[in-house]
């Protein structure tokens, strides 16, 4: 019976210990938080608005990282609405080059369809590449950035291609 009664003694002392220690780091918290301006709290909370919409978008690494980095070191609303445009453009043109990689995706599907014979597969040889260049030039990518879908579908289409050669 002591025995239990000392364990409950030690195990309530050691939960109020603990329980001190979470309240006094959430007041710290607090008080830094409240300590803030209401202008300061607002850009704290655009700037995770920000980080939010960053990891949303398909960005790739190094892309991603350039814009947190922007987004931390901003200091005014006015550096952060522009953050959010040049988001938006990126936003937006990522957009486009997922749908023209689904209009790639058609073509292959289109072009190579399973259990096509080697010969009409040849025929339309250069003019799926022509049109598979035409949409890769007409987004504006340069062949160093390609996304990795549409990267890697024209590494499949040339595998393709090379084999039939």
């Amino acid at each position: 019976m002591k025995r239990i009664f000392f364990f409950s003694v030690v195990a309530l002392t050691i939960l109020t210990i603990s329980d001190q220690k979470v309240n006094a780091s959430q007041y710290r918290w607090r008080q830094y938080y409240y300590r803030m301006s209401p202008t300061e709290r607002e850009l704290k909370k655009e700037k995770e608005v920000l980080r939010n919409f960053i990891a949303t978008i398909k960005l790739s690494y190094s892309e991603a990282n350039e814009m947190e980095a922007k987004v931390y070191g901003a200091d005014s609303f006015s550096k952060l609405r522009a953050i959010k445009e040049e988001l938006q453009s990126l936003k937006s043109r990522y957009f486009k080059i997922s749908n023209k990689v689904e209009i790639v995706s058609s073509l292959i599907d289109e072009h190579f369809p399973e259990g096509h014979s080697r010969n009409i597969m040849k025929k339309y040889r250069l003019e799926f590449l022509d049109r598979l260049m035409g949409i890769q030039y007409d987004v504006g990518l340069n062949k160093d950035r390609a996304l990795d879908d549409l990267s890697e579908r024209i590494i499949m289409t040339r595998k393709k291609l090379w084999y039939i050669q």
